[in-house]
């Protein structure tokens, strides 16, 4: 399910205090940003789909981080963890390096404001996922 998060400035002005007791719900996202493709933006600033999808879709893609994840960057992390990547040797190299840049961030659930609902597009000529998401906007 895709969230509606609050800005982090609404959110980090809250100091927290802890204890050795205290508990925290934090959520793991992966950031989002507006298409290349996606040119024009609607009232709330949403990246608008290009051609006829425009009225009520909005085009995303997974937001990409301008230095390599540093828990991923490590020899030895590699080595002890690509077999979580995939079955074969190549599924493994491809989505290694597809996640060395991603860009995850944490949450509390008090900043999710609403959700929304969004696709994964496919490329047409090889039936995979791309980068690519279509979030499908309501409008009044």
């Amino acid at each position: 399910m895709m969230y509606n998060v609050g800005t982090h400035a609404e959110w980090s002005q809250h100091m927290f205090v802890f204890s050795p007791s205290d508990k925290m719900t934090l959520i793991l996202v992966r950031w989002f940003s507006s298409h290349p493709l996606a040119w024009e933006r609607d009232l709330l600033c949403r990246p608008r789909c290009p051609g006829a999808f425009r009225y009520n879709h909005c085009l995303w893609r997974y937001a990409t981080s301008s230095r390599p994840r540093g828990v991923m960057v490590d020899v030895t992390s590699k080595t002890e963890n690509i077999h979580y990547f995939g079955r074969s040797a190549r599924d493994r190299t491809t989505l290694w390096k597809e996640e060395l840049s991603a860009y995850y961030g944490l949450i509390t659930p008090s900043s999710i404001l609403s959700s929304v609902s969004m696709s994964r597009e496919y490329d047409s000529e090889t039936m995979q996922h791309t980068d690519d998401w279509l979030e499908t906007v309501t409008v009044a």
